[in-house]
């Protein structure tokens, strides 16, 4: 073989493999560029392309697989409809002591990066559709954007102090046969650490609601519905801590639960 067709097979050859091999992409430059990666993601439905918005230094092996398991949770209850960078919220809590040690995040948070969150109507019935927001901080790394979360750290104490860490926690209300969309009122109360929150909401037709907490201690529902079914559905760290199933609105127009999860 003559050293010129080597040199062209050679040639050849590189090229194509600069073709199949992918590179780890390069962190996102902008928050705007953290939230469009983010939507690709949840558009695809790709956890591991989730996954690699996060800032992973120092975090531990419980927070990993609680982290793991939010993508799957997100793309199994809901579609998302609207990803966005937006600042940081005025009662935003970077941190929290539990057993002598603070945990702080392993990035300054900058802002959230907002997911709008679409409920999807019921494979069994016809049931109204609704919204709601999962807000994750992110925060500037060495070399880019990124979704930051809880390591240990030396920093002062902050009020939040758990006996755990925080969980995936999703409330949702829906109603079906109705011939006009019922009002729903809904009081609940939860642990974020050690700290209770308690919180109102009200729509018609249904209520999503997903945060991060400890446990639910209470949810009282209302309907103003006076035909069809309600339902109230709970879940922690992904485990059904409550199901009413459908109960017929036109006999119990308030469904409560009280418990610790």
């Amino acid at each position: 073989m003559s050293s010129k067709l080597g040199i062209c097979l050679i040639l050849i050859f590189a090229a194509l493999l600069a073709e199949t091999t992918t590179l780890p992409a390069a962190p996102p430059a902008s928050p705007s560029e953290l939230a469009e990666r983010m939507r690709t993601a949840c558009d695809k439905k790709d956890v591991q392309g989730f996954l690699d918005l996060y800032y992973w230094q120092g975090v531990s092996e419980q927070v990993k697989t609680q982290l793991k398991g939010m993508p799957p949770f997100i793309f199994q209850q809901s579609n998302v409809t609207n990803v966005a960078a937006l600042s940081l919220p005025a009662n935003f809590q970077k941190g929290f002591t539990r057993n002598g040690i603070t945990y702080v995040l392993n990035l300054p948070p900058e802002g959230i990066i907002g997911l709008e969150c679409k409920l999807p109507a019921s494979t069994v019935q016809p049931r109204a559709i609704g919204s709601s927001q999962i807000s994750i901080p992110y925060g500037k790394g060495p070399d880019g954007y990124y979704l930051t979360t809880q390591v240990s750290g030396k920093q002062g104490a902050a009020e939040n102090t758990p006996g755990e860490p925080d969980k995936m926690i999703t409330i949702i209300a829906t109603t079906a046969g109705w011939q006009e969309f019922p009002e729903l009122s809904m009081d609940y109360g939860y642990f974020s650490g050690k700290k209770e929150i308690k919180l109102h909401a009200a729509e018609k037709a249904v209520i999503s609601q997903n945060f991060l907490g400890k446990s639910v201690e209470y949810c009282n529902l209302k309907t103003t519905a006076t035909r069809g079914t309600t339902r109230l559905q709970i879940k922690v760290g992904g485990i059904d801590v409550f199901d009413s199933k459908d109960v017929d609105a036109k006999t119990t127009r308030e469904i409560d639960f009280k418990g610790k999860n």
